[in-house]
């Protein structure tokens, strides 16, 4: 991954925001999936913002549909912004809807 930054609170809607830049891939799963984690326990709401990313992979998407999944099922919010077409397909395709 060539960029993963975390934003504590976002002003806007006191959640926490992760901007991700770059190729997200299977050397950045334990970073992101550790970030990830981290934010599920401090954070009612979580932001990811995925404009700047150039591509995701397998293990990428996996940690994202869990993120997912583990903030619906905690009743928490979860968004995703700045998804390309491609990876709105692809999310989909998975069972996550954008």
């Amino acid at each position: 991954m060539n960029s993963i930054r975390c934003i504590d609170d976002d002003p806007l809607t006191g959640n926490a925001r992760l901007i991700l830049s770059g190729r997200v891939g299977i050397g950045d799963a334990r970073e992101f999936r550790n970030v990830a984690l981290g934010l599920i326990k401090r954070h009612r709401g979580i932001s990811i913002d995925c404009d700047a990313v150039e591509s995701f992979d397998a293990s990428a998407i996996q940690i994202l549909l869990a993120l997912g999944r583990e903030q619906a099922t905690g009743g928490k919010a979860f968004d995703l912004a700045g998804v390309s077409e491609n990876l709105a397909h692809r999310l989909a395709l998975a069972g996550l809807g954008r």
